[in-house]
C-alpha cells in the first residue's frame, strides 16, 4: 500500500508542474491538498470510517487553530501579509502525515512527512513564511494529529492445531508498529 501514497505525490507533483503551478509555491500548494488526500484515499481503499473520521476531525481541528492563532498572534509574513503564525499550508501537511504514520505506520508516514518537509520549505522559498512559522505549523499540525488518531489496530485470533488436528491453544497477532 505504500506505493499507493507515493504514487499520489507523484501525481501531485506532475500536476504542480502545469502552466500557474510552476516554482515551488506551486509544488507547495498541491501537496498541501495532495497529503490530506492521500490520507483519505488510503482510508478509503481500507475502508476505515473510523479513521477517515479522525483523519477530518484532525484537519478541522488544525485549520481551526491556525486560524486562531494566526488571529491572535497577528505576525506579518515576509512578504508583508497578515497571518504568518503558524503556516497553515505547514499544519495542514503535517497534520496528514501524522495522521498517516499513526494509523497505518512508517511505511506510510515516512514518504508522507517527505512531503510535508517539502511544503515547509517551499513555504520559505516562495517568501510565504520564516522557518519559525513552518515549525510552528509543523508541530501544531502534528500535536493535534497524534492526539486525534488512533493506531489501526489489525488483531487476527486463530485456532493451534495439534499434530492430531484438535485445537491446542490461540494464537493471537497484531501488527508491529
Amino acid at each position: 500500500m505504500g506505493k499507493k501514497i507515493v504514487f499520489v505525490l507523484v501525481l501531485a507533483g506532475m500536476l504542480s508542474a502545469q502552466e500557474g503551478w510552476a516554482g515551488s509555491e506551486g509544488v507547495g500548494n498541491v501537496l498541501t491538498v495532495a497529503i490530506p488526500m492521500a490520507a483519505l484515499g488510503v482510508s478509503a481503499l481500507d475502508h476505515d470510517l473510523t479513521g477517515g473520521y479522525q483523519l477530518l476531525t484532525s484537519l478541522g481541528t488544525t485549520a481551526v487553530a491556525t486560524y486562531g492563532l494566526n488571529v491572535a498572534i497577528d505576525k506579518k509574513t515576509p512578504d508583508g501579509e497578515d497571518g504568518a503564525f503558524p503556516s497553515g499550508h505547514s499544519a495542514i501537511s503535517f497534520a496528514g502525515a501524522t495522521y498517516l504514520q499513526r494509523r497505518y505506520g512508517w511505511h506510510y508516514g515516512l514518504p508522507a512527512y517527505g512531503a510535508a518537509a517539502l511544503v515547509g520549505w517551499c513555504r520559505i522559498d516562495s517568501d510565504r513564511h520564516d522557518l519559525t512559522d513552518v515549525l510552528g505549523g509543523a508541530a501544531l499540525g502534528t500535536g493535534l494529529a497524534f492526539l486525534l488518531t488512533d493506531r489501526k489496530e489489525e488483531v487476527s485470533v486463530a485456532p493451534l492445531l495439534d499434530s492430531q488436528g484438535s485445537v491446542a491453544g490461540v494464537q493471537v497477532s497484531a501488527p508491529w508498529q
